[in-house]
C-alpha cells in the first residue's frame, strides 16, 4: 500500500491559488487599491488572465474551499480489491453502512492518486494484471542458434482437411531464432503433437534444399511446459543432439516473447487477409461476414511457407532496419550440423504398423518400396513427417529399411521395379523350399526280424537325385506286383473280364 500523499494536480493548483490571493488582500487591505502590474504579475504565476484574479478577490475561488483529499486505507482497500476494482460498488457499500458522506467522483479520484496502475490492474484482473505492469530485463541471444524459441498456436483461420469434413482450426508449430529471429522450422497440422514438434525441428536443422542458408543445430531450447514439447521422443532427441532444455515458467508468456511477437505478426500479416477469418466481422447472430470458401489444409500450407520466406526477407524494426535472413547469414558463429540419415533417425514421429501386400498403411494411404518385398507379415516401425505425404521412413528391428513412397505417386519404372523385385524374391523363396524339402528326406535301410533298429542310408548319389520326374514314373510303373502272379483269383483279360481259367 503506498504512503497517502497528495497528488492531485487540482489539489494543488487549488492550494497555490489560496496562497496567491491571501498575498493579494493583503496589499489590498494595506493600500486601500491593487496595481495593474502586481494583478499582472499574480495572473502570470496562476496560469490565468488578469480579469480571472480580480473576479477571485471579490467573488471568492470556484468551488469554494478545497476540502481535504480522501485517504484510502486498508479497509477501503480491501474493498476495492473484493469488488474487482468497481470503484462505484465501494462507494454504495460506503453510503449502506452510514460511512461519512463522500462524492462518487472524489472517492474515484482517490483511488487512481493513490493507487498505482499495477495495483488496480491486480485488483481488476488478478496475476495477469499484476505481470501487464510487472518491470522485466529484456534478454538477447548473442549469436545465431544460440537459442530457439518453439511454441504452438491455434490459428484463426478455418480450413477443410478432407473432402466431406467439417472446416477446423489449424494448429502451427514453430521455432525461431532468438538472435536474427529468424523462422528456423515450422508445421501445420490439426491437432499439435510430439510429431509436429519433431518435423519443425527436422525442417530446422536440415539445410533448405533450395540452398537456403537458415540451418544448425540449436544450443538450447525454450520452450513451455506442454506435453508435446516435454515428450519422451523430444527429449530423447535433445539429448541425443546435446540439446539443453529450458522450460518456461507456466503462465509466462513474456519468457518467450519473440515468439509470443511473431503470432501477432502472423495474425495481422496473414491471417487476417484470408477467408474464413474467425477474428472478423460477426453478423448479429454470430456467423462470420464475408466469410468466403473455406481454404484447403493443402492451400494453406502453401501460403504459409510463402509468409514464411517473405518473413524472413522483410525487414525488421528490432533488428535495426535488417533482415532476419541477412542477420543470421552476416554471423560469423560456426554451426553445428546434422546429416540427413541422423536428422531421419532422430527427428521424425514414428509409429508401429504391419507390412501387408501393398506395403505400409499410413494416414489412409498406401506407401510401398522393392525392399519391403521380404519382409510381408512383419512388424514394422515408420517414420514420417506430418504435413509431408510423399513418403515415409521404414524401420525393422531397429534399423533402417527404405524410404517408402505413396503407391499413387509410383512412376511406370518404380512400378516394374517393384515387380521384378516381387518376383525375384518368389523365385527365391521356392528355390529354398525345393532345397529344404529335399534335405527333409532320409533313406533308411530294410528292416527285418533280425535287425529292427532303423538305419539311416546314405544320401542318393546326385544322378539318381536329379533323376528327371518322368523316369521316376516309369520305373514304379514298370515294378508292378501282379507280375509276380501271387493272386488267386481268375486272371482277366484286357477288357476286364475274366477268361474262366484258374492257375494251379
Amino acid at each position: 500500500m503506498p504512503a497517502t500523499q497528495p497528488h492531485d494536480q487540482r489539489v494543488l493548483a487549488a492550494r497555490a491559488r489560496e496562497q496567491v490571493l491571501g498575498r493579494l488582500r493583503l496589499v489590498l487591505e494595506r493600500d486601500g487599491a491593487l496595481a495593474a502590474a502586481v494583478v499582472m504579475t499574480a495572473a502570470d504565476e496562476l496560469g490565468c488572465s488578469p480579469r480571472s484574479v480580480r473576479r477571485w478577490l471579490t467573488s471568492g475561488p470556484p468551488g469554494g474551499r478545497v476540502a481535504a483529499p480522501c485517504v484510502i486505507d486498508d479497509e477501503l482497500y480491501a474493498a476495492y480489491v473484493r469488488w474487482h476494482a468497481n470503484a462505484a460498488a465501494v462507494w454504495r457499500e460506503l453510503a449502506a453502512a452510514g460511512s461519512p458522506a463522500i462524492s462518487l467522483r472524489s472517492l474515484q479520484r482517490a483511488f487512481v492518486r493513490e493507487l498505482r496502475p499495477a495495483e488496480r490492474a491486480a485488483a481488476r484482473l488478478g496475476e495477469p494484471g499484476l505481470r501487464a505492469h510487472g518491470l522485466y530485463v529484456q534478454w538477447e541471444a548473442g549469436h545465431r542458434n544460440e537459442v530457439w524459441q518453439g511454441d504452438h498456436k491455434q490459428l484463426d483461420v478455418l480450413l477443410i482437411a478432407a473432402p466431406g469434413r467439417r472446416p477446423a482450426r489449424p494448429w502451427s508449430t514453430i521455432f525461431l531464432d532468438a538472435c536474427s529471429r529468424a523462422i528456423m522450422g515450422w508445421a501445420i497440422s490439426l491437432r499439435p503433437s510430439s510429431a509436429e514438434v519433431l518435423a519443425a525441428l527436422r525442417e530446422a536443422m536440415l539445410p533448405d534444399p533450395l540452398g537456403g542458408p537458415l540451418a544448425g543445430i540449436p544450443e538450447r531450447l525454450r520452450i513451455d511446459h506442454g506435453l508435446e514439447f516435454c515428450a519422451h521422443a523430444v527429449r530423447d532427441a535433445a539429448l541425443a543432439l546435446d540439446i539443453d532444455f529450458s522450460l518456461a515458467t507456466a503462465y509466462a508468456p513474456h519468457e518467450k516473447g519473440k515468439i509470443e511477437r511473431l503470432h501477432l505478426t502472423l495474425v495481422n500479416t496473414l491471417l487476417r487477409g484470408l477467408p474464413c477469418y474467425t477474428g472478423g466481422r460477426r453478423a448479429a447472430n454470430g456467423r462470420l461476414q464475408d466469410a468466403g470458401e473455406p481454404l484447403t489444409l493443402v492451400d494453406f500450407v502453401g501460403r504459409f511457407a510463402a509468409w514464411v520466406r517473405e518473413y524472413n526477407e522483410r525487414e525488421h524494426s528490432a533488428l535495426g532496419r535488417r533482415t532476419p535472413l541477412g542477420v543470421f547469414t552476416a554471423d560469423p558463429t560456426p554451426m553445428r550440423t546434422i546429416s540427413a540419415a541422423d536428422a531421419r533417425a532422430l527427428l521424425a514421429a514414428r509409429k508401429t504398423v504391419q507390412i501387408r501386400r501393398f506395403g505400409v498403411r499410413h494416414q489412409n494411404r498406401w506407401f510401398t518400396s522393392p525392399e519391403l518385398c521380404e519382409l510381408v507379415g512383419e512388424e514394422a516401425q515408420i517414420a514420417f513427417a506430418p504435413h509431408d505425404q510423399r513418403s515415409v521412413e521404414v524401420y525393422w528391428r531397429d534399423e533402417w529399411i527404405c524410404t517408402a513412397a505413396g503407391q499413387d505417386t509410383l512412376s511406370e519404372a518404380d512400378q516394374r521395379e517393384l515387380i521384378e523385385a516381387r518376383s525375384e524374391h518368389a523365385r527365391e523363396l521356392r528355390k529354398r523350399q525345393r532345397t529344404a524339402a529335399r534335405r527333409a528326406r532320409t533313406r533308411l535301410a530294410p528292416l527285418t526280424d533280425t535287425d529292427r533298429v532303423p538305419v539311416e542310408l546314405p544320401a542318393a548319389p546326385p544322378d539318381e537325385r536329379d533323376r528327371p520326374a518322368g523316369s521316376e514314373r516309369a520305373l514304379r510303373a514298370g515294378a508292378r506286383t501282379d507280375l509276380l502272379l501271387e493272386h488267386t483269383g481268375p486272371p482277366r483279360a484286357r477288357n476286364g473280364k475274366s477268361d474262366g481259367q484258374t492257375l494251379p
